[in-house]
């Protein structure tokens, strides 16, 4: 499908990094959390993520991130985010190159939309305190649909001329 929305969970591929962290923490945790139970904690509390976010785990996760080619910077976007919306701590040399990644965002380097997001992320990350929760706003699928249906065509071919100036 792509992406929707400029946000920072705005398409396909961060919802593939959300689920691929999601995963692999509960895996290096040793969880014996079934699915059920994830899905309420990531509709309704991030404590479990935090529980499973540990410094261990973020490292691991890093580190797999910087294999994943043109998608790192999404990875580490997608990371930082549950980090923050966790309350999980963050060591510093991690906090330093999440910024670092987060920085190569190219959609950022040609749209002014999505230049904002990644500046707030860059913000968030760089002054975030260890087990302070901040929710990011994300414009979800089906909100950035309703807004279509609802007279918004002109933000629709608005995103297509971007798309094909840059």
């Amino acid at each position: 499908m792509g992406w929707w929305s400029a946000c920072i969970l705005g398409g396909d591929t961060p919802y593939d990094a959300h689920g691929f962290i999601w995963g692999k923490a509960l895996e290096l945790s040793n969880s014996d959390i079934q699915y059920d139970d994830l899905e309420t904690a990531f509709e309704h509390d991030c404590d479990l993520l935090r529980q499973i976010l540990s410094e261990s785990t973020i490292r691991v996760l890093f580190d797999d991130i910087l294999t994943r080619g043109y998608t790192k910077s999404i990875y580490s976007q997608v990371l930082a985010l549950m980090i923050i919306e966790s309350g999980a701590a963050l060591p510093n040399d991690i906090r330093q190159n999440l910024l670092t990644e987060i920085s190569k965002d190219d959609w950022a380097e040609k749209d002014g939309e999505r230049a904002l997001y990644i500046t707030d992320l860059l913000h968030r990350v760089e002054h975030y305190q260890d087990g302070e929760k901040h929710k990011i706003p994300q414009t979800g699928l089906f909100e950035s649909m309703f807004s279509f249906k609802d007279g918004a065509a002109g933000q629709l071919s608005n995103a297509q001329h971007r798309y094909e100036s840059s």
